[in-house]
């Protein structure tokens, strides 16, 4: 006889309702209007509601923080400003990362060469030709002179400005640029972290579509396998996409402006187009004939539909401030001094747990999400810095300790570069607990080659 055996398995169901709330929070402020004008077609009991040209704008007090007494638990209450950043359609993505990248670099010739390079970009937004042949380009047209070190470091400054990976080489480079950036806002998930291994050292199998042998390498399970290339297909495999060829807009979710030694933070409007549940719907789910239940349910899932969605646009808002609230909270010396050197390690997790948010609830927040300020334009990822412990015990943030290790190499000899092991052993000296592994993988991240390949370029210049 056939053994008999029962089995209590717990199965999670997601409401499409969840899924909805989850993709209106993870899209961008300019992907959200065009969400609402979709629904507006879609579902007739959906309306949007026509203000007045003198009420276009809500004029409710923008909140007044003062530098020396932060009040970070009211400091976005009641901000509903429709102080949009509207960018012209005349002007291209490559226009508007010009214009950024006045803020990062200070120096005039560098300045220079990072326009010289955007300028150089394809329409897809990927570097075609090698700094070599630009570097010749730029001494026999332009008479200026650099290495292609210099050239290398400016590119990667210009990578670490977008997210979609606007100046890679190549479609691999531009995929490792977009996960590491969402790593940076939740470094322990697992997913992410085989996405980062399998693109950068399974990248042929995996584009070749050999799992087994995918599998075999990772030691993973074919529903693991699935969910990394759920979210390794959901990334750009080129930084900018035919429509956005033409357009190019960051349109900032919050506004943070500096008056009188106070910073004003505002939430950006919340949408520039207003909806509500279509009246002429509900009188009529009032009147239609009791024996009409097709119309009948007709009328109530239409506007049933319409309340799903108009609560999930409160709830993304709703969301979007708890978590700039604790953001603000913790790197407020950052806003206030603009100083880099002022950032806080921050996690995913961290704010997940002062917020009572799932961590992914966290991710889905900052994707694509921007504050505007007095010293450029940042994206909220930027704000998310893993922690490094030195050895007295202290933490810092994931970002000194890049900048010190490109710090370190841009002084090195560069007839003699610094192995890894050596890096290492210098940061060992200035206090930093870190491992040769974790040297080669921040330099990895920093786009440095090694030693050997440092040495073969300076020779070849």
């Amino acid at each position: 006889m056939a053994r008999q055996s029962q089995h209590l398995k717990q199965k999670q169901q997601i409401s499409h309702t969840q899924i909805q709330n989850a993709q209106l929070l993870e899209i961008s402020i300019i992907d959200l209007e065009q969400k609402v004008y979709e629904e507006l077609e879609k579902n007739p009991a959906l309306e949007e509601i026509i203000l007045e040209k003198d009420n276009e704008t809500e004029n409710i007090e923008n909140a007044e923080i003062d530098y020396s007494k932060p009040d970070s638990d009211s400091a976005l209450q009641g901000n509903q400003n429709n102080n949009y950043l509207y960018i012209s359609k005349e002007s291209g993505w490559r226009e508007m990362l010009i214009e950024e990248v006045v803020f990062h670099f200070k120096d005039e010739i560098q300045l220079f060469l990072a326009k010289f390079l955007i300028q150089n970009f394809d329409d897809k937004g990927i570097l075609q030709e090698s700094l070599q042949e630009l570097k010749i380009g730029l001494e026999f047209n332009n008479n200026v002179h650099t290495n292609i070190t210099e050239l290398e470091d400016i590119l990667i400054k210009i990578q670490n400005i977008d997210s979609t990976g606007v100046g890679t080489r190549d479609i691999q480079e531009c995929l490792l640029i977009q996960i590491k950036k969402t790593l940076q806002v939740n470094p322990n998930s697992i997913i992410m972290l085989l996405s980062l291994k399998i693109v950068q050292e399974y990248y042929n199998l995996w584009i070749e579509k050999k799992n087994n042998q995918i599998l075999q390498h990772l030691e993973i399970d074919n529903e693991t396998l699935f969910q990394i290339n759920q979210f390794l297909s959901s990334l750009n495999v080129f930084p900018v996409s035919s429509q956005d060829s033409k357009t190019f807009a960051i349109m900032p979710d919050f506004i943070l402006t500096k008056e009188n030694e106070k910073l004003q933070l505002s939430l950006n409007s919340k949408r520039s187009i207003k909806v509500h549940v279509n009246p002429e719907y509900i009188k009529l789910l009032t009147t239609i004939s009791k024996n009409d239940t097709k119309g009948t349910e007709f009328i109530r899932s239409k506007i049933n539909s319409a309340e799903q969605f108009i609560s999930g646009l409160e709830e993304r808002e709703s969301t979007l401030l708890l978590v700039m609230t604790e953001i603000f909270k913790v790197q407020y010396q950052f806003f206030k001094t603009d100083d880099y050197k002022m950032l806080k390690p921050l996690l995913a997790n961290d704010v997940a747990n002062s917020i009572k948010r799932d961590p992914s609830t966290v991710s889905r927040a900052v994707n694509s999400k921007y504050i505007q300020s007095p010293n450029g334009t940042f994206p909220l990822s930027f704000f998310f810095q893993k922690p490094i412990k030195l050895i007295n015990g202290q933490i810092i943030p994931y970002l000194f300790l890049k900048d010190n290790i490109q710090e370190i190499i841009d002084s090195e000899n560069k007839k003699m570069p610094f192995s890894d092991e050596k890096l290492r052993q210098i940061l060992s000296k200035e206090g930093y607990d870190i491992g040769r592994r974790q040297v080669r993988n921040i330099r990895d991240d920093l786009g440095i080659p090694n030693s050997k390949l440092r040495r073969s370029q300076n020779d070849q210049e």
